[in-house]
């Protein structure tokens, strides 16, 4: 049995171990005395899941021999979709319009109202359902959301083919943004009539 003064007056006794091993008990560590405890390795890889509205406007033209060249209505079609990204972490996908993508095309706009400081807001919900995504950084992994208001988690198979669990976040975009972000088309992505507007949902990081 071991003994020592930790305090004027007060003496220490700690069965069968040394004072530097109780020392490192009582701080809360189990490594010894001198080594660091091991940190987990810097994220560098992640996901970013973008809900999308693509609007399109076509001009049509009637070209009628006794009437000459009258213009007709337009025609006006939004479509919906899910756009899932990969990226490095801390470099947003948001209006990269030439950035690759895993789409997956909604039926209707997903987003519900909501009610803020006496003004109605258009929500984005999360992406729900198991959806596959090939080849994100080298990995086929697969983002389940069970639709019950989680953020959902993504699943990647590692070199051994077993799965591994992403954890994921709300992107700052999703609760804080009032609408959808219209997107610049600075690079002529775009053709005549058409417009892209999104919102930032997802984020997972590894």
């Amino acid at each position: 049995m071991s003994s020592w003064e930790r305090q004027p007056g007060a003496n220490a006794i700690w069965n069968g171990a040394t004072r530097a091993a109780h020392d490192g008990a009582v701080d809360g560590t189990s490594e010894p005395p001198g080594q660091p405890l091991a940190t987990p390795p810097n994220k560098t890889k992640a996901l970013t899941v973008i809900l999308q509205k693509f609007h399109e406007v076509t001009y049509a033209i009637d070209h009628n021999p006794a009437q000459g060249v009258r213009p007709l209505p337009t025609i006006e079609k939004d479509t919906w979709s899910w756009r899932y990204f990969a990226t490095n972490q801390g470099v947003t996908k948001l209006c990269d319009l030439k950035a690759p993508s895993h789409d997956v095309t909604l039926d209707k706009d997903p987003r519900t109202k909501i009610e803020r400081e006496g003004k109605t807001y258009m929500t984005p919900p999360y992406p729900t359902g198991d959806t596959e995504i090939k080849n994100l950084h080298g990995q086929d992994c697969r983002y389940k959301n069970d639709g019950t208001g989680s953020v959902g988690m993504l699943w990647c198979k590692d070199q051994a083919g077993k799965e591994v669990g992403v954890s994921c976040q709300a992107e700052d975009m999703k609760n804080t943004v009032e609408d959808l972000k219209k997107c610049e088309d600075k690079e002529n992505t775009l053709k005549s009539g058409e417009t892209i507007q999104q919102h930032a949902v997802v984020l997972c990081e590894w």
